[in-house]
């Protein structure tokens, strides 16, 4: 986590389990928030959702160009 005045960012190691597999889903999150009087004002939060789809499938989706 880094902060700098009322700008935080930080990145979350988020593991999952899939209910229907039992598969174990591990996803790394940014998140930037502005807080303003020590409350969340603003949130962008950003994923690898390709690579979140390719684990939950269980296999790499093949992608034309490689």
């Amino acid at each position: 986590m880094v902060t700098e005045g009322d700008d935080d960012a930080m990145i979350v190691l988020a593991r999952l389990r899939q209910r229907a597999s039992g598969r174990v889903i591990q996803l790394f999150v940014a998140d930037f928030l502005r807080l303003r009087q020590g409350r969340i004002v603003e949130l962008r939060q950003f994923m690898d959702s390709f690579d979140a789809v390719q684990q939950v499938l269980g296999r790499e989706i093949p992608v034309s160009g490689q």
